[in-house]
Parts: structure tokens; C-alpha cells; sequence
């Protein structure tokens, strides 16, 4: 765990994230990434030193990565506004469908912070790079997808109330491990002229294996780093929790049934949608996604149109 602990730190200092910019070649940087693995040491000397500092987070941030997503990134952008997100770190890798024109308003006011990642296989690379942002604007940070939809249980939830309430019931707890639902393609096989939160409103039950997984939304202060996209590395004492407080110490764990808030993850949307996204590789891997994936995560066991609390302000907002 240790040396994980180091690599993690290694990877996420902000000498090795400029090496990475230049070297854009996968295996290449993961080569150079294993002899220099050492150096780990001293930015987790660093980060164990400034965690023992009284840093007050005053709000809550999103980091995403993000290629060609411009058909969709002005309702996730507006969505996250309605429900208290406080900033975006957007990371466009090589997008070629001009998906910057579609949010320029967003960069010009400072809502989103806007920058280009390129090559392949850097989704670590930009949510470690947010950390660092995140810990200078003093913000929790959330790291996500696109697909993804923070959801609470309570539409009169105050976010940050609820964020600060589960980090505060242990001085150990570094981040706070939020289970996926995963919603199907409610039977379209050709994309919609709707909204994505308004369009698929069939999902699987909470029980369903891929619910597994998690993303985490952290205290930046005491990560070392993300080796994987699900779950970080913590300094030294510290642990990831679920919505519930029980530790969480992986990528995986069990849903919850009714959580307070979960991730509504919508991953396959149509399938003809699931193609262009196939087609567009994966951030984290070299693989290019099998179409068995959208049989597999084309799950419509339960009718759930509980984003419509969000449809008036969102197609306002959106001037649909």
C-alpha cells in the first residue's frame, strides 16, 4: 500500500504531469513513470505536511475530461449550476467538434476553467492536475464523467450541507465513495431530440453488478493521488466512505438502496449514440469499448423520471 502510496504521489506531482504533456506516447510515459516512481516520496512528504494545516473548503468542484461531448455538455454544464456545483475543471482531450464554442460563456465568467489534455490514456493525469486547482481554490472536488449526474434524494438538499455533514463525522474520512445508477437506453435505438436527463427515464435496480462502482469526491488536501479514475490514494490515516460512513476501500462497493445522493450514469443512452461514443476510444484505456457493453449496461428494469424536478429550469436555462 505504501508504494502505491508513492506512486500515486509520483504521478500526481506537478513535475511528472509536465513531463506528460510532452511525452504523448502511453507506454512511453508509463516507462519513465516507473524510474522516477521514487520521487513520490518527497511530494507525499509535501502533501502529508500541508494536510496538517487547517485548510477550509468553502466549496465544491468537478473535474471531467471530456472528447468530442459539445451535443451534450451544455445541459450537464447547466445542470450542475441548478444543483449548487460551485466550479468545473474541464479537460478537453483533442475534441474536434468545437465543443469549446458551446461553453465559452461559462469560461469567460470563470464558472468552467478550460483546458486541453492531449494524447491518449489521460484521465488520471487531468484529475490529478485538478487537485492541485482544487487545493488552491480551496474546493472539495468530485471526479467525473460527462455521463454522469450527481443526484440527491431530497430536491430541497443544501450540497455542501450534506457534503460537509459526511466528511465531519471522522477526522479520517478523505473522500466519500458515490455509487453509480446505471440508466438504460429506455428501448431508443436512434438518439432523441430531448434532453438526456429527460429522455431515458428507465434504469436498472439498485442491486445490479455494475452499480459496483464508485467515484469519489475527495478532500484534495489529502489525496496523494488518483492511479485509478474511481478511487484515489490517500496520505497517511486516511480513508474513503460511502453515503452511509462505512469504509470504502476500493473502487467497488455495494450499492445502497435509496441513497441520500448517487451518480445517475447514463452510459449507454441510445445505441446509436453507444456507437459514436465507441468510436471515440477511452480516456483511461487504449481499448476501444465492444458493443456487448451497451447489452450489458442496457438495463430498463425501473421507471424513474425523478430528474424531471430539473426539466422547467434546465430547457429555460438552455432557451429550448
Amino acid at each position: 500500500m505504501i508504494s502505491q502510496k508513492i506512486k500515486a504521489a509520483a504521478i500526481a506531482s506537478k513535475a511528472i504531469l509536465k513531463m506528460h504533456d510532452l511525452i504523448k506516447s502511453p507506454n512511453l510515459r508509463k516507462g519513465i513513470d516507473k524510474l522516477i516512481a521514487p520521487l513520490g516520496v518527497f511530494n507525499l512528504l509535501y502533501l502529508e505536511r500541508e494536510s496538517k494545516r487547517n485548510h477550509k473548503l468553502n466549496g465544491i468542484a468537478i473535474s471531467v475530461i471530456v472528447k468530442d461531448e459539445a451535443t451534450y455538455i451544455e445541459e450537464w454544464v447547466e445542470y450542475y449550476k441548478l444543483i449548487g456545483i460551485d466550479k468545473i475543471y474541464l479537460y478537453d482531450n483533442d475534441s474536434q467538434d468545437k465543443i469549446r464554442d458551446r461553453i465559452k460563456s461559462d469560461i469567460k465568467s470563470g464558472y468552467i476553467a478550460y483546458q486541453t489534455i492531449h494524447g491518449k490514456v489521460c484521465q488520471n493525469d487531468a484529475y490529478n492536475k485538478a487537485l492541485w486547482q482544487a487545493r488552491k481554490d480551496h474546493f472539495y472536488l468530485l471526479v467525473i464523467d460527462a455521463d454522469e449526474f450527481l443526484f440527491t434524494k431530497d430536491a430541497n438538499a443544501d450540497l455542501m450541507k450534506l457534503v460537509k455533514f459526511r466528511f465531519d463525522t471522522g477526522n479520517d474520512i478523505g473522500g466519500v465513495a458515490i455509487n453509480w445508477l446505471i440508466f438504460g437506453s429506455s428501448n431508443h435505438n436512434r438518439k432523441q431530440q430531448g434532453l438526456v436527463t429527460q429522455t431515458f427515464v428507465n434504469r436498472s435496480y439498485y442491486n445490479f453488478e455494475k452499480n459496483k462502482h464508485v467515484k469519489t469526491l475527495v478532500n484534495p488536501y489529502v489525496v496523494a493521488g488518483f492511479l485509478n479514475p474511481h478511487f484515489p490514494m490517500y496520505i497517511s490515516n486516511y480513508h474513503s466512505v460511502n453515503v452511509n460512513g462505512n469504509l470504502v476501500e476500493g473502487p467497488f462497493s455495494e450499492p445502497i438502496k435509496d441513497p441520500v445522493f448517487r451518480l445517475n450514469h447514463y452510459f449507454t443512452k441510445s445505441k446509436e449514440e453507444f456507437a459514436r461514443k465507441r468510436s471515440r476510444g477511452m480516456a483511461d484505456s487504449l481499448n476501444i469499448r465492444d458493443m456487448n457493453q451497451f447489452e450489458e449496461h442496457d438495463k430498463n428494469d425501473v421507471f424513474d423520471d425523478s430528474m424531471k424536478r430539473y426539466q422547467k429550469e434546465l430547457e429555460k436555462n438552455l432557451g429550448r
